[in-house]
C-alpha cells in the first residue's frame, strides 16, 4: 500500500471519528438539556456548533495535505510543466489569464519548489519562464512574471535570515533587464537602495 493511500485512509478514519464524536455528544446531552432549561440549551447549541465547525474544517485540511503531497511528488519526479498544467486543468485561453484560476497558485508552488530544490538562480528562473525573450516593457504584463516575482519574494525572505555578505550570492546576476526587474520587485518588498545594491551588485543602477 502506497504512502498516499495510507494517508487517505488515516484521514478518512479521523473524519469518521469526528462525526462519531459529534453524534455521541448530541445523544448524551439531550436529556440534561431538557431538564436544565433554556440556558443549558444555548450552551449545548454553542458546543455543538464548535464540534460541527471542527468537522467541517477537516475535509479542507485533508484536501490541502493531499495537494501538497502531490506537488512534492511532482517536484521529486521532475515532471514537465505541461504535465502539471494538464493535471491542474490549467488552459491558457485567448483574452484570459492563468492567474485568475485558483489552481495557478498550485502551479506556482510547483515551479518555485522545484527551483528551491535545485538551488536555481533567479536568472535560471527568468530564462525558464521565457522572460528573456520579451521586450522589457512587456515582461510585467504576463502570468510568468508573477511566478518570477514570487521566486524573488521567497529568496528575499530567505535573505532576511542570512548574513548580509551572503545576500549577493542569493540574488545577483542576470541581464540588465532582469536586474532592473529584480530591483523593482525588491523595492516593492521594502528593500532600500543600499540593500538592493548589496543584493544585486554594487555596479547595478537601481531605481530610487
Amino acid at each position: 500500500m502506497g504512502l498516499m493511500h495510507r494517508v487517505l485512509l488515516l484521514a478518512t478514519f479521523a473524519l469518521l471519528c469526528m462525526h462519531a464524536k459529534a453524534a455521541g455528544f448530541d445523544h448524551d446531552k439531550v436529556p440534561r438539556t431538557v431538564e436544565r432549561g433554556g440556558g443549558a440549551r444555548q450552551l449545548r447549541t454553542a458546543t455543538m456548533s464548535d464540534d460541527e465547525a471542527r468537522v467541517s474544517k477537516l475535509p479542507s485540511f485533508i484536501e490541502s495535505f493531499v495537494k501538497n503531497r502531490k506537488i512534492e511528488s511532482w517536484i521529486q519526479n521532475k515532471v514537465t510543466d505541461d504535465f502539471v498544467l494538464s493535471e491542474l486543468k490549467l488552459v491558457r485561453l485567448p483574452g484570459t489569464s492563468l492567474a485568475d484560476d485558483p489552481n495557478f497558485k498550485l502551479f506556482q508552488k510547483f515551479k518555485i519548489g522545484g527551483w528551491l530544490e535545485e538551488k536555481a538562480t533567479t536568472t535560471k528562473a527568468w530564462e525558464n519562464l521565457g522572460l528573456d525573450s520579451l521586450p522589457f516593457d512587456q515582461v510585467s504584463k504576463i502570468d510568468e512574471f508573477k511566478t518570477y516575482t514570487q521566486y524573488v519574494t521567497v529568496l528575499n525572505k530567505k535573505a532576511s535570515k542570512l548574513d548580509i555578505d551572503q545576500w549577493h550570492g542569493l540574488l545577483s546576476g542576470g541581464s540588465p533587464e532582469e536586474l532592473m526587474a529584480k530591483a523593482m520587485i525588491l523595492r516593492t518588498l521594502g528593500r532600500d537602495v543600499l540593500e538592493r545594491r548589496v543584493m544585486l551588485g554594487g555596479h547595478v543602477v537601481v531605481p530610487f
